[in-house]
């Protein structure tokens, strides 16, 4: 609209021929749109709160970062008219560090930084888009400005939308171990009354018949085997998230732990398993013994 506007107005009021009045509407519309996506994204970036999270080192590397581009932008368009070499080229791989480096804000500052250079040196009758016809000038100018910022701005929010999801996932992962640690600690409790009535069994063992000790004996070994489960699993909530440094780990064992576990699922079922002669490996007993369990399970 405001390019067909002004482009009406200066055919109406005689100072453009009718003749060139699409090609006047064409550089007119085409520095609006070069203005938007460099100065809206530039404002809107900079207005929304920014987050906090800098360091000396980031620091470092934004001052670094703002020396080199201000170096390379003037260097790019200080050329005179005729002898000017497309050093702009070399412009691109800093938008790219900008939005691998940086957030919105900082990408958007630099492709206006680098759009005013631009402006500046070839109004100025320097660079490679200077020419002796002022209005093509501005729009092989139009074209490299709009290329910069669209560039910058794609790849930055495509990063930051990265980050943001990596957050998410970050703070979903601390809630898991938060909860793991809260469900480990407090199943101990109902545990540990089912740890003590089986000891009080354990003490009238000589008055069970055989298939009551053999019960008994799987309630023992199941308690013991969850009460090493519960305490692994604390373990593995805790800031080294670990649960149990790595040992030799015989895979035979752990397979018959696994199925001593899953006994009365497996006479429940009627399942039978089978097995090769299994290795000794280097890992965490508890973690390779739930991997078996699922399987099997």
């Amino acid at each position: 609209m405001a390019a067909t506007a002004a482009s009406l107005t200066l055919g109406l009021g005689g100072f453009v021929a009718w003749q060139q009045t699409g090609y006047h509407w064409w550089t007119w519309w085409q520095g609006d749109v070069a203005g938007i996506v460099i100065v809206a994204p530039l404002v809107l970036s900079w207005a929304r709160p920014q987050r906090a999270g800098w360091t000396p080192d980031r620091g470092a590397e934004l001052v670094m970062f703002a020396i080199a581009l201000l170096v390379a932008a003037t260097a790019s368009f200080a050329w005179p008219y005729g002898t000017s070499l497309p050093f702009f080229f070399l412009l691109l791989p800093f938008m790219i560090w900008a939005a691998y480096a940086f957030s919105e804000p900082e990408v958007t500052t630099a492709a206006a930084v680098v759009c005013g250079i631009a402006v500046w040196q070839t109004v100025a009758g320097r660079g490679p888009f200077a020419t002796e016809n002022t209005n093509l000038s501005l729009l092989l100018l139009q074209a490299f400005m709009s290329t910069v910022a669209v560039m910058g701005l794609a790849l930055s929010a495509v990063l930051d939308e990265r980050r943001r999801a990596a957050e998410r996932l970050k703070q979903a992962h601390d809630e898991l171990e938060q909860f793991v640690y809260v469900a480990a600690h407090d199943l101990q409790e109902p545990l540990r009354s089912v740890l003590n009535f089986t000891d009080m069994l354990g003490r009238r063992r000589d008055r069970l018949d055989p298939e009551s000790r053999d019960y008994l004996g799987f309630i023992e070994s199941g308690v013991s085997r969850m009460r090493r489960i519960l305490a692994d699993l604390l373990a593995f909530s805790q800031v080294d998230r670990k649960a149990g440094e790595p040992v030799e780990v015989d895979c035979e064992k752990a397979l018959d732990n696994t199925l001593e576990g899953l006994k009365a699922a497996l006479d429940e079922s009627g399942a039978v398993v089978t097995r090769d002669p299994l290795p000794t490996v280097t890992g965490v007993a508890t973690l390779l013994e739930l991997v078996l369990q699922n399987l099997i399970g």
